[in-house]
């Protein structure tokens, strides 16, 4: 399984003079293919959708009717491919040089295709050790939890990791946990569970969407709020997943040591009864 990409549904060349280049002016999501079936491939599009709205490049009607041939390609690579990442990076396009947005834009989208990490298997099975970052990450509040690619702060977080650990969490610039370096994290005590509130900074994953849901669902008590590093003492479990991984256990951040495997069961459980529940309803 090798690594393609095609733009507007083709091999065409993205223009040097694309704003997504420039400037990270764009977004994308990051989707987990099995057996020709994009997951939750309904809440991506809205993530997309989400994302045209509030950075101005679209509004609902006019990003719907541009995605939808861009829709019907995905579909159909993804049934020719079957498994894998796909990836959709959306563009505002040419705008010539400066800051300043052209009043029209004209939308790219970039398909990718890849394999997943090897490396989140083991993951699964064994769980992580975590080592809390020295680096913090910025707050911008009307950024803060969109996926756009503007991501120069993750990528010093990963050149500046010492490699001690699995991976790591990084708090925000007051001291505040956000992520792992391309996770969203939990934390369970009894059936209270806990995510970093991402109001200032971070990404809102879909996984951690659909925990949050599908964990209510089963009667726990789900709270997004924040947390600082000391906090995570008063936890038994902790959990850190995205789209690719799904959910990992964390044996430990630092020097706090977690039993999170059984917490992994049951929202692995709580997530396909959901997943099934969704299908029985449609």
């Amino acid at each position: 399984m090798s690594d393609s990409a095609w733009l507007n549904g083709d091999n065409e060349a993205l223009s040097l003079a694309d704003r997504g280049l420039a400037y990270g002016d764009g977004f994308y999501t990051t989707m987990r293919l099995n057996d020709g079936v994009i997951e939750a491939w309904s809440l991506h599009q809205r993530r997309l959708l989400d994302s045209a709205l509030m950075m101005g490049m679209a509004t609902r009607l006019t990003f719907a009717e541009w995605f939808q041939p861009h829709k019907q390609f995905i579909e159909s690579k993804a049934l020719a491919l079957q498994q894998g990442v796909i990836k959709v990076m959306v563009t505002r396009g040419h705008g010539g040089r400066g800051y300043a947005p052209p009043m029209q834009a004209q939308l790219q989208c970039i398909v990718s295709h890849h394999q997943v990490p090897q490396h989140y298997n083991h993951w699964r099975e064994q769980g992580v050790a975590l080592r809390v970052h020295a680096m913090t990450l910025s707050r911008q509040t009307m950024l803060a939890g969109v996926k756009h690619l503007n991501r120069i702060e993750q990528v010093m977080l990963k050149h500046n990791h010492n490699g001690a650990g699995d991976d790591y969490v990084v708090c925000d610039d007051s001291g505040k946990l956000v992520c792992g370096s391309a996770a969203n994290l939990f934390f369970a005590k009894g059936r209270r569970l806990v995510t970093p509130a991402l109001g200032r900074s971070g990404i809102a994953g879909i996984t951690r969407l659909q925990i949050m849901q599908a964990m209510a669902a089963q009667g726990y008590q789900v709270i997004a709020t924040e947390l600082s590093v000391t906090d995570i003492n008063a936890f038994d479990g902790a959990i850190m997943c995205n789209a690719l991984m799904g959910v990992v256990a964390i044996n430990s951040i630092d020097q706090v040591r977690f039993d999170s495997h059984s917490l992994q069961r049951t929202m692995e459980h709580a997530l396909n009864k959901r997943k099934d529940d969704l299908c029985l309803n449609d």
